[in-house]
């Protein structure tokens, strides 16, 4: 049980030496990378597979704070458009074109980097969030922000059946129906953006734990070696606070 503990504490974050079995450094594809999903869809075990991958760290969630920054962008390039040209201070909207989209780009991505380890060769970062259904009409357009805020990045969307999901944590207290439905719309919109778009993934919950072939897929569309012995350690790991496989429910008991 400890050697394993190590191995993991290896595998996330403190790094691998020459004599490591699975050195997994690939040559990865992307600078950034974001998993776009709902709640639970088994987000956080792909979290730990991929901050698995040397050179990636993958924050876990944060409310949803970036579409508040969207609103804010979407806001001010709404008063930029209609004000332009407001460069004397007589102007009541003196100076609100001043700031570029890219100064705001910029702006909002070193926020991420806050939270990001201080650790040599982390060459891809990005997050976990499963509020995006709360972005209503606005969730291809906030997609596309992000985008702009992270370039090179890599959108990969993690879905579940959904017959599992609205009997799991609090989709239990919800109309079953009326989840499905509206998880159904939500999965729909997401994989027809996704559908045009190279650098878009899908993956469901069932293949990330059945670590077969679309999970391989996954590490070859980043760009990033695939570990056996790795990957089943990650998936044989404890991630989230109700995890729902037997097995793994046996490992808290130990």
């Amino acid at each position: 049980m400890v050697s394993k503990i190590y191995r993991l504490f290896r595998i996330l974050g403190a790094g691998r030496n020459k004599h490591d079995k699975c050195k997994n450094e690939g040559n990865l594809k992307f600078r950034h990378m974001l998993v776009v999903t709902y709640g639970r869809s088994g987000s956080t075990l792909l979290q730990g597979i991929l901050n698995g991958i040397p050179g990636v760290c993958v924050l876990g969630e944060n409310g949803n704070v970036y579409f508040d920054y969207f609103m804010i962008w979407k806001k001010l390039s709404e008063l930029r458009r209609k004000h332009k040209g407001a460069l004397l201070p007589k102007n009541p909207w003196y100076r609100i074109d001043a700031v570029e989209d890219d100064q705001y780009f910029d702006y909002f991505k070193e926020f991420l980097t806050l939270f990001i380890p201080k650790a040599p060769g982390v060459r891809c970062i990005g997050f976990k969030e499963v509020r995006y259904i709360n972005t209503g009409e606005y969730l291809e357009e906030y997609l596309d922000f992000l985008q702009k805020v992270f370039p090179d990045v890599a959108l990969i969307i993690n879905t579940r059946k959904l017959e599992n999901v609205t009997k799991s944590g609090w989709w239990k207290e919800k109309d079953a129906a009326e989840s499905t439905l509206a998880l159904r719309e939500f999965e729909s919109r997401l994989l027809q953006y996704a559908a045009s778009k190279a650098n878009c993934f899908h993956i469901q919950y069932e293949e990330v734990v059945e670590n077969g072939q679309k999970l391989r897929g996954l590490f070859d569309f980043l760009g990033a070696d695939y570990c056996a012995e790795d990957v089943a350690l990650i998936l044989n790991t404890p991630h989230s606070y109700a995890p729902e496989q037997q097995h793994i429910k046996n490992l808290f008991k130990e």
